[in-house]
């Protein structure tokens, strides 16, 4: 009786096994980083490189009447995270969705806080990821990176020689890309050898003006079209007099 060992190896009972010590190994950075954390109620959620989907079942109870979404490029942990959070999937509070950070299936400005753990380790492309994160996220929404290595020399390079398609990236390396990328309030906390990076999105200058107006953040196509059509004429107007008045 011949046996494949690649399947047997990466089969998806191994997978599961995996996927269940995963969330069980990095249980103590999970725990310590939301806990650095406030999560309004009523908050959007979105967890990147949701894996088995322990951290979703663990944002659903951190606070109420939250909608959490989860993605992850390996279609064994979407279904091992759908099971694990059925109930919530059934109620409409929860979401998991097969994808990668680079191209998030969402609108701008949709999420109030966005958690990557461990994830980001093998961004090919980490400018463009934070990026896309930066998109989805609301103004002064929050993001957290969770890095179970660390990213402390010399062990960053350590593990990135052992682990193939691994980024090594010391903790100020991670704070340099996200200020880059334009957060802001960036932070780095250390504990259980692990690494929290936080940041958040800052407000531009248009949203800002629409706070002061009392203006919708969001408007309809045709009810922007109207405003600016307004403001030409206004502005027009005011350079017509000011011609006469020479």
């Amino acid at each position: 009786m011949s046996i494949d060992l690649k399947k047997a190896l990466c089969g998806p009972k191994v997978e599961n096994a995996l996927l269940t010590a995963s969330g069980l190994w990095n249980t103590p950075l999970s725990l310590w980083g939301l806990s650095l954390v406030d999560i309004p109620d009523g908050a959007e959620i979105l967890d990147i490189g949701c894996s088995g989907g322990k951290n979703l079942e663990r944002l659903l109870a951190k606070a109420e009447n939250t909608e959490v979404s989860g993605i992850d490029e390996s279609f064994r942990a979407v279904d091992y995270a759908y099971r694990l959070n059925e109930e919530a999937i059934k109620e409409g509070r929860c979401h998991v969705y097969e994808g990668s950070a680079d191209l998030l299936p969402f609108g701008k400005d949709k999420f109030d806080f966005v958690v990557v753990e461990d994830a980001f380790f093998f961004w090919k492309e980490p400018e463009v990821c934070l990026a896309e994160i930066s998109r989805v996220m609301k103004p002064e929404g929050k993001l957290l990176l969770l890095l179970s290595k660390g990213g402390l020399p010399p062990l960053d390079k350590l593990y990135a020689a052992l682990i193939p398609g691994m980024n090594a990236l010391s903790a100020q390396d991670v704070k340099d890309l996200l200020e880059d990328t334009g957060f802001r309030d960036v932070e780095t906390l250390s504990r259980f050898g692990g690494l929290a990076v936080t940041g958040m999105k800052p407000v531009s200058l248009v949203t800002s003006a629409k706070r002061k107006l009392n203006l919708p953040e969001t408007l309809p196509y045709g009810k922007m079209a109207a405003c600016a059509a307004l403001g030409f004429t206004v502005l027009g107007i005011a350079l017509a007099a000011s011609r006469r008045k020479e």
